[in-house]
């Protein structure tokens, strides 16, 4: 078994927005690129993504409270064509639906997502039988093995992300994303010195001397 990538998330988002789910195809795009726990995702508001002057921001501030997330050139793009068409208020919860101006609710929220995705899966005739089933954490889990995957899956890495998504240790990390820190092997070579461009440089021996010395030669060495 494995969890939802990106992309399939985003193939997943499309039909949500083909299906006129608007509000949960922005929070599953959403939720890929911030990595934050759904129920603070649920609080974003279009003040949050938008100034005043109708200019998308580039800092996510929920509540007052710095979430330390810069919102990328794509992100701002989107939010500002989907506020464009959807022509919110700035108070208004971004998740709503823009019909009947209702929030996500967050009760249903994991049985409405796994509604969507099986009739997603069904449409599209997708083989999910690998997959997890598609819940809430999904979209942050996908957004923490992108960054994971990054940073080469290290050791550290896992410590890192997991400390941003409040996990404890990495034994945390590794049963939330099930994936594992990939540890370097030493390699004990002994051609160091030839990677480091090597050379010996023999100096022209003087006509009356046929001998050579070791003097007559220079040994050089790349740091």
């Amino acid at each position: 078994m494995r969890h939802w990538s990106t992309k399939e998330l985003w193939q997943f988002a499309t039909w949500q927005w083909e299906q006129k789910y608007y509000e949960y195809f922005l929070l599953t795009i959403h939720g890929t690129c911030w990595g934050i726990k759904i129920g603070q995702q649920l609080k974003i508001k279009w003040g949050d993504l938008m100034n005043k002057s109708l200019t998308p921001k580039s800092k996510l501030v929920i509540d007052g409270v710095d979430t330390g997330i810069e919102i990328s050139p794509f992100c701002k793009d989107l939010n500002l064509m989907i506020f464009k068409e959807l022509k919110p208020g700035l108070n208004e919860l971004v998740y709503t639906n823009f019909r009947t101006k209702k929030p996500i609710d967050y009760k249903n929220l994991a049985k409405n997502i796994q509604r969507m995705a099986d009739g997603y899966i069904a449409e599209s005739k997708i083989d999910a039988i690998e997959l997890y089933p598609l819940r809430g954490m999904s979209f942050q889990i996908a957004w923490a093995i992108d960054v994971l995957k990054h940073n080469k899956l290290s050791r550290q890495a896992f410590a890192d992300v997991g400390a941003y998504l409040g996990k404890q240790n990495v034994p945390d990390m590794i049963d939330f994303v099930k994936l594992k820190p990939i540890e370097p092997e030493t390699e004990i070579r002994f051609d160091l010195v030839d990677l480091k461009n090597a050379k010996i440089i023999k100096e022209p021996l003087e006509r009356s001397r046929n001998a050579i010395r070791i003097k007559d030669f220079i040994l050089t060495i790349q740091e």
